[in-house]
């Protein structure tokens, strides 16, 4: 089902894209739909592309944190295996940053890395 496409239906206000493949695709089918970002549709994405500068507006997304997710992974396996023994589940916290751009409808406020 094409939920950008349908006329006379609830088209969905924001977008939040999983990962960079999937933010580029949805910039796409915007497009594709005659849409405007983020005026008819505001879009974010959990993933930092590469490709940023090449986005017209300039997406919404947390900075990239797969290093600290996979560092934090890797030592709770190592303290794991060193144990030898059942652990609790815990939940790790891994703090990002929201790099406001223009595809959300927000204020934009300049950020030290962008």
């Amino acid at each position: 089902m094409d939920l950008l496409g349908q006329r006379g239906v609830s088209r969905p206000t924001a977008i939040i894209y999983a990962n960079s493949q999937l933010l580029l695709g949805g910039y796409k089918a915007i497009r594709e739909n005659e849409l405007s970002i983020p005026s008819d549709i505001a879009v974010a994405s959990f993933e930092h592309p590469d490709v940023i500068d090449a986005l017209s507006p300039r997406p919404t997304t947390l900075k990239k944190v797969e290093m600290r997710i996979g560092t934090a992974a890797a030592a709770m396996l190592l303290s794991l295996i060193e144990s030898k023994e059942n652990m609790a589940p815990r939940e790790v916290l891994i703090p990002s940053e929201l790099i406001t751009g223009e595809s959300c409808g927000c204020t934009v406020r300049p950020s030290p890395n962008y």
